[in-house]
């Protein structure tokens, strides 16, 4: 029974490296596959930021709106310029 074991052993070592090594093959990323999710990860932040600023800009004209008298001119370039931000 011993003079079994260490082949058994050795073989089930043997098929565990190669099944690690095809399985970390499939799940590795190219470098150009690594760079784009980089990409698109920097991208993502930044549309999320610009959409947070956009929501405090908004909150902010809310909260304001009406304290200043300029006759509709600030309003109409405040629509501009959310205009602009769409």
């Amino acid at each position: 029974m011993s003079d079994r074991e260490p082949p058994k052993t050795k073989a089930k070592a043997t098929r565990g490296r190669e099944t690690l090594r095809r399985v970390q093959g499939r799940n590795t990323l190219s470098e150009d596959e690594a760079i784009e999710l980089g990409v698109k990860a920097v991208h993502e932040a930044r549309r999320k930021r610009r959409a947070a600023d956009r929501d405090c800009i908004e909150d902010l004209i809310d909260r304001y709106s009406g304290c200043l008298d300029t006759g509709g001119t600030l309003r109409d370039r405040i629509d501009e310029l959310r205009e602009e931000w769409s």
